[in-house]
């Protein structure tokens, strides 16, 4: 059998892997890797969420209910709050954003801003946008985010995803809000979602999410 010389060996086995390194630097692996991601939990199955997590939804039936008005007057959620508090959840988290004063039910506002003061385990959301295509995120309108700051956290040495703007919630809200989690998620490249980042950078500070 005629082997390789060692010479020939090491430089064929290095232009394989500079080939390989390419591939991958350009994309060329991402599609295949996207694939195995998904296979693999295709493998695991379904894994049962804890039974200490409940999700409070807002369906067809709830909007029937209320004459198919939408969105929903914003006492609702504060009353919603309240019986959800008084029942024992150790931690509330809203999945909804409250742009803008609503000039039609100014009560509305103050009765949620109000509830949002006097609970502290309560989480509102807020949503950043892309600085490119495969992050995700609501339409921005034009607000102060200097109020946003006390929610951030010091930027380190980590990678972050980065936000070029921000949807706040209106200004009383965002005033009575303990905590703040942004509700962006990662859009890859076949348009799926996978993968939710943890922190965003906006500016010089991160934000946790949801």
């Amino acid at each position: 059998i005629n082997r390789v010389p060692a010479r020939l060996g090491a430089v064929i086995g290095a232009s394989c892997g500079v080939l390989v390194a390419l591939i991958w630097l350009f994309g060329g692996l991402r599609p295949l890797d996207l694939r195995l991601h998904d296979w693999r939990y295709r493998i695991r199955g379904p894994v049962a969420a804890s039974d200490r997590i409940a999700l409070v939804e807002i369906d067809d039936r709830t909007l029937r209910v209320f004459r198919n008005v939408w969105p929903l007057p914003r006492e609702n959620y504060a009353m919603a709050i309240d019986a959800l508090a008084n029942a024992g959840a150790q931690a509330i988290g809203l999945d909804l954003l409250f742009l803008g004063e609503n000039s039609e039910d100014p009560a509305g506002d103050e009765m949620l801003a109000a509830v949002t003061a006097a609970h502290p385990n309560l989480v509102h959301s807020f949503g950043f946008q892309p600085s490119d295509a495969s992050f995700g995120g609501a339409l921005a309108i034009p607000v102060d985010s200097s109020a946003l700051i006390r929610h951030g956290r010091p930027v380190s040495q980590q990678h972050l995803a980065i936000a070029q703007s921000v949807s706040l919630p209106y200004d009383a809200l965002l005033a009575n809000a303990r905590e703040l989690g942004h509700t962006a998620v990662l859009i890859d490249g076949d348009g799926t979602i996978r993968r939710i980042p943890q922190f965003v950078r906006f500016g010089d500070w991160a934000y946790p999410s949801l």
